[in-house]
């Protein structure tokens, strides 16, 4: 039976430099390249998406949304059919701006290199949450940190990295495409361990440095203001506007208690902190915290319970780990007492989970 992706949410958006991660889905767009990239390389299209629960056809359906699980058994097939083990840093040197659909537009009709970034590291996440980007800057430098979902990164590891290497990959592309000149990072910065160095030099044209403590292309300051041969004004104009407006509609219709949830999901690893810590992610203070969950008729605990029970439901469904870790993962001094807790949350055992 093949996979039911759901029908497209709307109003996609991160843009809060605190709530890191909204929405797990990831456009079909992306996952197409991924699929396409793999078939030169030995995987086999029918067979690849018999595998992975997809029919062929829906690949090239430009309004469809994959989940992170999906998304994530995609990205295992394809390695093992290939057996490339830098197939993301390959698939991602391929890639050009139009792949990022109506953000890839928007970045295409900037005046400069640097508004174009901008675009990129405050709207890519429409279309591809699993990642937040931050640039930051100092007087000769510019940093683009790579931020990615922390449970993502931490129990699917393989899939995790081949994903930032697309990511790198295609941003170094993408500066060739906007500006029609090779532009090469001073530095790119991982942080796994090394595979084949070389190949990530020959493919980044830079120094890459592995077992870093962030995912960091570092780019000169002075190329920011170098023209994007796409420029328009009038579609620029355009295409800020409607991106406004997707943001204040966001904003407004997403409940706080929504925030705050999808913030405890998928920037921790399931030991969910204090009120305290938790209302600093938003810059307010606890008693202000607790007073805005108070108007939408819930509470941190409640919150908390909700967030424990779908962290359990995705560990147990797509990891099958041994109940004691996950007990462990989400604070459980043992796992009978998890036992108790998840029998109270779904009505049945961790064991009737599959």
């Amino acid at each position: 039976m093949q996979k039911n992706y759901g029908e497209r949410r709307k109003n996609r958006l991160n843009c809060d430099k605190k709530e890191v991660f909204y929405d797990m889905d990831l456009k079909m767009s992306i996952v197409r390249e991924i699929i396409l990239g793999a078939i030169p390389r030995g995987a086999e299209l029918q067979n690849l998406c018999n595998l992975a629960g997809i029919n062929p056809t829906d690949i090239y359906d430009a309004d469809r949304w994959v989940d992170l699980d999906q998304s994530i058994r995609i990205w295992d097939i394809c390695l093992k059919m290939t057996n490339d083990p830098l197939l993301g840093l390959h698939i991602g040197e391929q890639l050009t701006p139009n792949v990022w659909g109506m953000v890839g537009f928007f970045m295409q009709s900037c005046e400069t290199l640097g508004e174009s970034l901008k675009i990129f590291s405050k709207y890519l996440p429409v279309i591809c949450p699993q990642f937040k980007y931050e640039l930051k800057f100092d007087l000769h430098h510019v940093y683009l940190h790579i931020n990615q979902d922390l449970q993502w990164e931490n129990n699917h590891h393989e899939s995790a990295r081949q994903s930032v290497d697309l990511t790198i990959a295609s941003i170094h592309t993408l500066l060739k495409s906007l500006t029609g000149k090779k532009i090469s990072p001073i530095r790119v910065e991982l942080k796994y361990l090394g595979r084949n160095s070389s190949e990530y030099t020959q493919i980044l044209q830079t120094d890459v440095r592995f077992n870093s403590e962030k995912n960091i292309m570092i780019l000169s300051k002075e190329h920011m203001s170098l023209p994007v041969i796409g420029y328009n004004k009038s579609l620029y104009t355009l295409l800020s506007n409607a991106f406004i407006e997707k943001e204040n509609k966001f904003h407004r219709e997403r409940t706080f208690a929504e925030r705050v949830k999808r913030v405890l999901l998928l920037s921790g690893k399931g030991r969910l902190p204090s009120i305290d810590i938790a209302a600093s992610h938003f810059n307010i203070t606890s008693r202000t915290f607790q007073r805005k969950l108070k108007q939408e008729g819930v509470n941190y605990r409640f919150i908390c319970k909700e967030v424990k029970k779908e962290l359990a439901l995705s560990y147990i469904k797509t990891s099958n780990p041994k109940i004691e870790m996950v007990a462990n993962k989400l604070g459980y001094s043992d796992s009978s007492s998890f036992r108790k807790a998840f029998k109270n949350w779904t009505q049945t055992t961790p064991g009737k989970i599959t």
